[in-house]
C-alpha cells in the first residue's frame, strides 16, 4: 500500500530475510524481519520469523536477545496453522536451542539502522568561525573574487583541511533504484519508497529522514522529473533546496532572503558560526549571475517555472496553492 504496509509486502520481506540470513547478512536479515512484522506479516506464520531472528542474533553473539526471540517463537507456535505433531517437534527444537545458548548474554547486536550514518573524518583543530575548515585556513573576501581560503600557518603533508556535509544533495537518476536516495550508499537489501517506484533507501533511518523532508513532496512528480530530458542534472539541487524545507520556513524568513550577501560569514560584526546546514549559507553562495548571457537567464527561468509547476502538482503550497497547476 502507499503506507508501506500489506500482507504481500510482509511475506516478500520475510522471504528476503531468509535469503539474507543464508548469505550471512544477519543485520540486514534482522531489519527485514522487523519490517515484515510492521508490514503485516501473517500472525499464524510469526513463529518462522521469531525463530529466524533468534538464530541471527545468536550468530551475532547477542545471546540474551536470541533467548528472548526464541521464547517468543515458542509462544507463537500455539497459533500456527500446523498439525500438533509438527508443533510438538518445533517446540522441542526451540527448547534445545534455548538450552544450548551460552549463559552469558553476550554483546548487544546492532541493527543495520545504527550503521546507516556515513562516518566522516573529523577536523582535529577546526576554524573557530568556519568549523568545516581546519584552523590552518583563514577565509577572506575580495570584490570580483568572492570568498576564498588562504593558509594561516604551515600545513603538514596529508593534513585534513576541510570536511563538510552537503547542504543539499540529489542522487543521479542513473543510480536511482540501486543507491540510497538519502545517503547514496548501495545496499544489497534496499527498502522501497512507500510513495513511488523510482526510489529506494538503505535503511529505516534514511527512509524516515527522507519521508520527513523532501521525499513526500518529490515523489508526487518523480515520474515527470525522470522524463524531462534536462541535461544539467545539478539543477535538481535547486529543487531539493526548496523541498528540504516546508513552505512555512520560507514565509517566515522572506525578509531574511531579500538580498544576496556575497561575503556572508565574513562580516566583521558577525560572531555566529558559519554552519553548512544553515539555509543562509546556501542562499549566499556566489552564483555569478552577472556573467550570465540572456539565453542563460531565459533557459534557467523556464526550468524555474517548470519546478514551480512540479511543486504545485505536489500540493507543496498548501492553502496558497494556485488552482491552475496543469503541467
Amino acid at each position: 500500500t502507499g503506507e508501506g504496509r500489506g500482507e504481500e509486502l510482509g511475506l516478500a520481506l520475510a522471504n528476503r530475510s531468509a535469503v539474507l540470513a543464508q548469505g550471512k547478512e544477519f543485520r540486514l536479515a534482522l531489519q527485514d524481519i522487523s519490517l515484515a512484522f510492521l508490514a503485516g506479516y501473517p500472525g499464524d506464520l510469526a513463529y518462522k520469523l521469531h525463530e529466524r531472528r533468534a538464530k541471527c542474533l545468536k550468530e551475532l553473539g547477542d545471546y540474551g536477545s536470541a533467548d528472548f526471540s526464541a521464547r517468543e517463537c515458542f509462544e507463537s507456535i500455539t497459533g500456527a496453522k500446523i498439525d500438533n505433531e509438527k508443533k510438538e517437534k518445533l517446540m522441542e527444537n526451540i527448547k534445545k536451542f534455548i538450552n544450548d545458548l551460552p549463559k552469558d548474554p553476550g554483546t548487544t547486536a546492532t541493527d543495520v539502522d545504527s550503521e546507516s550514518s556515513v562516518l566522516l573524518p573529523r577536523i582535529a583543530n577546526p576554524n573557530k568561525q568556519f568549523p568545516a575548515f581546519s584552523d590552518a585556513i583563514e577565509l577572506k573576501y575580495e570584490e570580483g573574487r568572492g570568498r576564498f581560503g588562504v593558509a594561516s600557518r604551515d600545513i603538514k603533508l596529508g593534513e585534513l583541511l576541510c570536511v563538510e556535509k552537503p547542504p543539499v544533495f540529489y542522487l543521479h537518476e542513473e543510480t536511482s533504484g540501486v543507491n540510497c536516495s538519502n545517503c547514496f550508499r548501495e545496499s544489497i537489501a534496499p527498502l522501497p519508497s512507500p510513495t513511488c517506484t523510482q526510489t529506494v533507501f538503505c535503511s529505516r533511518v534514511c527512509q524516515t529522514e527522507a519521508m520527513a523532508t523532501y521525499h513526500v513532496v518529490e515523489s508526487k512528480f518523480m515520474d515527470v522529473l525522470f522524463q524531462h530530458g534536462l541535461k544539467k542534472k545539478e539543477w535538481f539541487l535547486a529543487l531539493r533546496a526548496v523541498t528540504l524545507k516546508p513552505l512555512s520556513f520560507f514565509l517566515e524568513n522572506v525578509d531574511k532572503y531579500e538580498s544576496h550577501n556575497p561575503d556572508h560569514g565574513l562580516e566583521k560584526t558577525s560572531m555566529d558560526l558559519y554552519k553548512t546546514e544553515d539555509f543562509s549559507s546556501l542562499y549566499n553562495l556566489v552564483g555569478h549571475h552577472d556573467m550570465w548571457e540572456w539565453p542563460d537567464h531565459a533557459y534557467k527561468a523556464f526550468f524555474a517555472l517548470f519546478f514551480i509547476r512540479c511543486l504545485q502538482k505536489s500540493g507543496y503550497f498548501g492553502p496558497a496553492q494556485s488552482r491552475d497547476c496543469q503541467l
